[in-house]
């Protein structure tokens, strides 16, 4: 993890929690908006997410599973999330 801050803590403890996480990195980029969007400086997100619940799913089934799980960060200001998430099997590929 990349980032400290009280909304990249929860995202990561509530991933950590619903997940079974091969590999994690949340990375706050809220700096690279505030040009065009203001808030608290924990409103724009990058995850990577490794994790084997990801075998099967689709691209999309993946995102709204990992979207359930922050769906209380969105209500709470979380404007935007950014996912790469992979299978271990897909991750081995990709490095």
């Amino acid at each position: 993890m990349s980032s400290s801050g009280g909304r990249t803590r929860r995202m990561e403890d509530k991933l950590k929690q619903s997940l079974s996480l091969f590999f994690l990195k949340i990375e706050n980029e809220s700096q690279q908006h505030s040009d065009h969007y203001s808030g608290d400086g924990e409103t724009h997100y990058k995850i990577l997410l490794v994790s084997p619940d990801f075998r099967g799913l689709s691209r999309i089934q993946r995102h709204q599973k990992v979207n359930q799980v922050l769906l209380n960060e969105f209500q709470e200001g979380l404007h935007a999330l950014s996912l790469q998430v992979f299978s271990p099997e897909e991750w081995e590929k990709q490095r």
